[in-house]
This record gives C-alpha cells, sequence and structure tokens, in this order.
C-alpha cells in the first residue's frame, strides 16, 4: 500500500512539486541539512497516517522534488517534535 502511495506522490510532484504542506525551517533536522544540503522541506500525507517527506530544488532550469525519508505518523512526530 505504501509503495502504491509512493508512487502516487511522485506522480503529483511531477504535477507540482510543492504539493506538499512546508515544514518550518527551524524544526528540519540539522541532519537533513548537513547531509543532504537543503534549506526547504515539505510533507506529503500516505495513507494510514504516513508522511513522506521531501525536499524541493531547482538544477539547470529544472524543478527537483527529492525524496528524504517517509515514516508513520508517531515516527514523524518524534523526528520532528511535535
Amino acid at each position: 500500500m505504501v509503495k502504491k502511495a509512493i508512487s502516487r506522490a511522485i506522480k503529483d510532484f511531477k504535477e507540482n512539486a510543492f504539493c506538499g504542506e512546508r515544514i518550518k525551517k527551524e524544526i528540519i533536522p540539522i541532519e537533513y541539512v548537513r547531509k543532504y544540503e537543503i534549506d526547504n522541506l515539505l510533507w506529503y500525507p500516505l495513507p494510514n497516517d504516513w508522511r513522506l517527506v521531501y525536499s524541493v530544488f531547482s538544477t539547470e532550469g529544472e524543478i527537483i522534488a527529492m525524496i528524504v525519508e517517509y515514516y508513520d505518523h508517531k515516527n514523524y512526530e518524534r523526528r520532528f517534535g511535535y
């Protein structure tokens, strides 16, 4: 089920890379900033309260949505301190 939902998310990102909900910069995990050198993060809802976390950037005039991780709701809340 999660695999199908991620495939659907990828299709949605192709139509609109900013279709997810923005995560405040001050709560972006420092590991993400260090590892992926990102300065923005969004989340996309998956079935059964799962969340897909991704970042958007531009390269050579093309907008790219990079999937960072996906979590169940409990682990998502732990990661972001909710």
